[in-house]
């Protein structure tokens, strides 16, 4: 059902450029609140918590969603 509904809206190019560009937003503000919170502004301590493959797939996940 949500595939019906946005998939013909978001081939509109005007919409599908404003939903990259909220998701780019998003992923970059998750990524930086990761950063400055959690891991102390270091990446390396984020992937050493987290490990490389959870790392990069949250990224990924967060580019994505």
């Amino acid at each position: 059902m949500i595939k019906e509904i946005t998939i013909p809206i978001l081939k509109r190019k005007k919409y599908a450029l404003v939903a990259l560009a909220a998701a780019i937003i998003m992923a970059g503000l998750s990524y930086y609140l990761t950063i400055v919170n959690v891991a102390f502004h270091s990446f390396f301590v984020l992937i050493q918590m987290d490990g490389w493959a959870f790392t990069t797939v949250s990224l990924g996940l967060s580019l994505i969603i």
